[in-house]
Formats: C-alpha cells, structure tokens, sequence
C-alpha cells in the first residue's frame, strides 16, 4: 500500500504541473496565433500531448512499484514508508538523485520564466501590432 501511495502520489504531481504548461501552452498559441491556432490546437493535438505527458510521468515514477521500495521497518508501515536498505544502488539513487529529479520536473522546470520584449508598431490608421520575442 505504501509503494502505490507514492507512485500515485507521485505520478499526479509531477502529470499536474505540466498538464497545466500544456494549458498555458495552448493559450499563449492562441493569443499569440489566432488565424493559425484552428490547425495548431486541435483536440487531437491536445489528447496526444497529455497522453505523452501522463506516460512519461507515470514512467518516471514507475521505479516505486519495485520490490526495492516499502516498508523501510517491517511492523511499521505507516511510519517507515521508504526505500529498503538492503539495495545500495537504489536507496543512494533514491536519497540522493531521485530527490533532485522531483523538485526539477515538479518545480523549477514547469515555472522557468522566459524573457520577454515586446515592441509595439503602429501605422497612420492607428492599427497597432506587438511584436513579442523571447530571449
């Protein structure tokens, strides 16, 4: 119960964050291109992209669901929810790398800013456009 807790846990975390980029994704392509955001953002295109999303996130957390991953003190399940000790690799992999994976895919990645300049063009008629570029 423990190694599911986590992988679902895990799994809807990380599938959030970037089902909400592909959002924003989708709305910045449609602000930024509404003559060609008919043929860009089509429900095809939307069901294949999180699809992709949930795949590789439910992969990457896959690695819970292993036998190397549980109850770290039998007896105590609800306490010592971890990775088993008995396996080097793993619990090193787990303490230290695993850690560094969830805050990059769950946090920094999904909120990377880009920089943006925008500059704004107006003819005689008073018709404006603003053209933006990120850096």
């Amino acid at each position: 119960m423990c190694r599911f807790r986590l992988f679902i846990g895990g799994a809807a975390e990380m599938c959030s964050a970037w089902l909400l980029v592909l959002i924003t994704a989708d709305r910045w392509i449609r602000t930024q291109f509404p003559f060609k955001s008919n043929s860009i953002c089509t429900r095809k295109n939307a069901i294949f992209a999180s699809l992709s999303v949930i795949f590789i996130f439910v992969g990457l957390n896959l690695h819970v669901l292993l036998s190397y991953y549980g109850s770290a003190l039998p007896g105590k399940p609800g306490v010592s929810c971890g990775p088993k000790q008995h396996n080097t690799n793993y619990y090193n992999f787990y303490i230290y790398q695993w850690s560094l994976i969830q805050v990059i895919f769950k946090s920094l990645a999904p909120t990377e800013k880009k920089s943006h300049s925008s500059k704004t063009k107006c003819n005689s008629t008073r018709i404006c456009r603003t053209k933006t570029t990120i850096e």
